[in-house]
């Protein structure tokens, strides 16, 4: 019985069926799921599915394992300032360039309600 695993990391550039067939055929056994990448409702779901299909139609198995570290936010470099203090009540602009505090996040994370 062969002990050692085999991971392969799947991202949007392998996030495909066909590119699932060939980790699998070369010997992957585990498969880990990058999440700190935005990935289209949906797309997780077809994901593991490919996985399990490809796994039945190879006579294989492979382990799912899903890397939670979800999206980063990274303050930017304040200007004029070494810090900010929030206060309560105040309102502050979140953001990129030319806002009070200036965020490294996903456009799409800052525009969802």
């Amino acid at each position: 019985m062969k002990k050692t695993k085999i991971i392969a990391t799947l991202g949007p550039v392998t996030f495909a069926k066909d590119k699932i067939r060939q980790l699998m055929k070369a010997g992957m056994n585990v498969v880990r799921i990058n999440m700190s990448h935005e990935i289209e409702p949906g797309l997780l779901e077809d994901v593991v599915n490919w996985i399990r299909d490809e796994g039945k139609s190879l006579d294989k198995s492979a382990a799912i394992l899903f890397d939670l570290c979800g999206p980063k936010i990274r303050v930017g470099n304040l200007q004029g300032a070494k810090s900010i203090e929030i206060q309560e009540g105040n309102k502050y602009s979140i953001g990129y360039k030319g806002c009070d505090i200036p965020l490294n996040v996903p456009l799409s994370f800052l525009t969802k309600s």
